[in-house]
């Protein structure tokens, strides 16, 4: 109900090659230049060497924090892809695993930091944690606006969804809140894990599918032995 399928779909049928052809063209235009392009004359793709910023300056290192492989394989593992593309694209890139308790730390208290890799989990239906993710009043230490995302456009629109009793009306608002951050992009979702769960119907009752799977509540009330 509260998924907009009209916002921009960020290098959708492009392979990597016309993503860094558009990437260029980008930065190009907004005044980058390097000292070797990753984009030659002829539109080939090669690696880059040394980005400069428009004010002239070397563009300085980006690191990209994650938590260690062991605690989130797949989050590592797409810190380390990011620093290899930033690299080719002449952008000087430092993948960094911290413990996730130092990372949470760095990223919620201390605010501390040039890019992340995190991922949320267990999502609820309720379309009001973009209000919690992205409004400017939870940017305090501790608080679930991670990025520092600030737009008072946003807050407003935000705050006023939660306040919304019609379900049309909130649609629209939440939709609109979704372009916007798109547009912004004070975050890029990356991918959607597939989640796979077993359970033992033959030797235990009770469970209970939900949208979140079996994990629940009423699972975990309601799961016993069969009895043979």
């Amino acid at each position: 109900m509260y998924f907009n399928p009209n916002t921009p779909a960020y290098g959708k049928g492009m392979d990597r090659g016309r993503r860094t052809q558009e990437a260029y063209r980008i930065l190009t235009r907004a005044g980058y230049r390097w000292k070797k392009p990753p984009v030659d004359a002829h539109g080939g793709i090669e690696r880059g060497e040394s980005m400069i910023m428009p004010d002239g300056k070397a563009m300085p290192s980006v690191t990209i924090l994650t938590p260690p492989a062991e605690y989130d394989v797949e989050v590592a593992t797409a810190g380390q892809i990011i620093q290899e593309r930033l690299k080719d694209f002449g952008i000087p890139a430092l993948w960094e695993s911290v413990a996730f308790g130092d990372l949470l730390n760095q990223i919620r208290n201390e605010k501390d930091f040039d890019m992340f890799v995190m991922g949320w989990r267990s999502l609820p239906i309720d379309p009001d944690y973009l209000k919690r993710f992205f409004h400017s009043s939870y940017g305090y230490p501790r608080g679930r606006n991670y990025t520092g995302y600030s737009n008072s456009d946003f807050d407003r629109m935000a705050d006023l969804q939660a306040e919304t009793m019609d379900d049309q009306a909130r649609r629209k608002i939440v939709l609109d809140l979704q372009s916007r951050l798109m547009a912004d992009l004070p975050c890029i979702p990356l991918y959607v894990p597939y989640r796979l769960e077993g359970m033992r119907i033959d030797r235990f009752e009770g469970w209970t599918t939900m949208l979140g799977g079996v994990g629940n509540t009423w699972t975990f009330c309601l799961l016993r032995p069969i009895r043979k």
